[in-house]
């Protein structure tokens, strides 16, 4: 086929897995008459485990491990708020803003939140700015925080069996409050929360074994670094994320 379309589909492909598995990471962190504000150097707070958020704002890098050799970054930007204080994504609590931007750029709104189609967009630093409405204050907010990062994939198995226990080496990870490694075979996937203090995961064959077996797995880290500000009475969750994925053989 055309080269272009192939690489638009592995682009598309992409997006969509990052897009699920970041509503999958703000899950997973949260179980565990406008106003302008500007609160730049307001103090965070720490997410509990009934923590809800009336906005999620998040910056994040997708990049992936090919034959030992790490792909360009690739950036994906989101905006989601809602009526009430929110665990996850939830289309049925969403409101909209006026408008959403980061680092000048405005979001565009598609289903139920506000994303970034240019996938352009350099940070951090990350200045938001939004115009709010529906409940939702207006104010800017300049997230200083860096990205998570991954740099121990060289340690990753480039074969996963289902009928033994197997202990990934998770080390070089840096800069996130939660982390999530992720095995998938294209149809199943399965997931563990890895603490901050631990340089490894290990999954049992009883999970390994509702995989499938195929040339074509995907081993995923996801790394959440969360900072919850309270602007104009409101909860606001700016998340940075980051995702580096490796193709696998699962057997």
């Amino acid at each position: 086929g055309n080269p272009l379309q192939q690489q638009n589909k592995i682009t598309d492909m992409k997006k969509i897995i990052f897009l699920s598995t970041l509503i999958l990471l703000v899950i997973i962190s949260c179980k565990k008459d406008n106003k302008t504000s500007n609160v730049n150097n307001a103090p965070a707070t720490t997410p509990t485990s009934t923590t809800g958020y009336d906005a999620i704002l998040n910056t994040g890098k997708l990049q992936s491990v090919n034959s030992g050799t790490l792909s360009a970054p690739f950036n994906l930007c989101g905006a989601y708020f809602s009526s009430v204080p929110a665990i996850s994504t939830n289309p049925a609590s969403y409101v909209k803003v006026n408008n959403v931007s980061l680092n000048g750029t405005f979001f565009k709104f598609q289903s139920y939140s506000y994303s970034d189609t240019t996938y352009s967009i350099a940070f951090p630093p990350s200045v938001w700015v939004v115009n709010g409405a529906n409940g939702i204050p207006t104010f800017s907010y300049t997230n200083n925080n860096p990205l998570p990062a991954c740099t121990g994939y060289a340690l990753w198995p480039d074969t996963i069996f289902r009928n033994q226990n197997t202990t990934l080496q998770m080390t070089g990870i840096t800069g996130a409050d939660l982390i999530n490694i992720d095995i998938q075979d294209g149809t199943t996937d399965i997931a563990q929360v890895m603490s901050t203090t631990a340089s490894s995961v290990t999954f049992s064959t009883s999970s390994l074994s509702t995989l499938n077996a195929t040339t074509n797995g995907t081993l995923l880290v996801l790394l959440n670094k969360s900072n919850v500000q309270s602007i104009g009475g409101k909860s606001i969750n700016f998340i940075g994320t980051y995702q580096l994925s490796k193709t696998v053989v699962i057997k």
